[in-house]
């Protein structure tokens, strides 16, 4: 994209706890970024305020488990840091939103990457991949 001063990332799940603290330190370290998106389903303004004269932050809100809203926010982008997860400590989450989050939006986001020619993505996972177990019981430490 050699008509910007900069690459785009896409941070999904940027406004949670390793989303938030990459995209502060994207802001920070980051040379030669010009925009980092912050992609959630919940938008925390206060990031916006951690936009630079050389790097904008804007906030997106939508959901990785719709594949149209994770390819509308991550056209033009260079690097997609895939974050976004839904862990479950509580047993707030039926088990078909768990999955919707951390398979179907993780598969939303690589079909994305394909689609808009995407060469670069970051996946971060998260607890939630090792359980429950093929019993239903959940993972325990």
């Amino acid at each position: 994209m050699a008509d910007r001063p900069g690459e785009v990332y896409l941070v999904t799940g940027g406004c949670g706890f390793l989303g938030r603290h990459l995209v502060k330190m994207l802001v920070e370290r980051g040379q030669g970024i010009s925009e980092i998106r912050v992609f959630d389903v919940k938008v925390d303004r206060e990031l916006e305020s951690l936009s630079t004269v050389a790097v904008h932050v804007k906030l997106i809100q939508g959901d990785v488990s719709e594949a149209d809203s994770v390819r509308d926010a991550a056209r033009g982008v260079d690097l997609i840091i895939h974050t976004a997860a839904l862990i479950d400590v509580w047993g707030k989450y039926s088990p078909s939103r768990i999955w919707a989050i951390n398979y179907q939006g993780t598969l939303n986001v690589i079909n994305a990457c394909k689609e808009l020619g995407i060469q670069f993505l970051l996946y971060t996972s998260s607890i939630e991949v090792v359980g429950p177990n093929s019993k239903g019981d959940p993972f325990i430490r």
